[in-house]
C-alpha cells in the first residue's frame, strides 16, 4: 500500500483493501473507485473528509435528474 508523506494510508489504497477483506469481485472494486474518482472530481477536487453527505447525494442524484438513468437505478 502507498503512503503520503504523513504515512498515512492513501484513499483508494483502504477502500481496495476494505474490499478485498470483504472478498469483493475485482471488477466492483474497478467500478466504484471509478465513481469515487468521478465525485471527487465532481466536487472540485476537494478532500473527502471536507464533503458533507449532501454534497455526495447531489453527485449521486445527478444522472437522474440530469440525464437519462433512470430513478430506479440510484441508490
Amino acid at each position: 500500500m502507498a503512503a503520503d508523506a504523513a504515512g498515512e494510508t492513501r484513499l483508494f489504497d483502504k477502500v481496495r483493501r476494505r474490499m478485498r477483506l470483504k472478498r469483493h469481485s475485482l471488477r466492483t472494486e474497478v467500478v466504484y473507485s471509478g465513481w469515487m474518482r468521478r465525485a471527487i472530481i465532481a466536487n472540485e477536487r476537494r478532500h473527502h473528509l471536507e464533503m458533507a453527505s449532501v454534497e455526495v447525494e447531489v453527485f449521486l442524484s445527478a444522472p437522474a435528474v440530469e440525464g437519462n438513468v433512470a430513478a430506479s437505478t440510484q441508490i
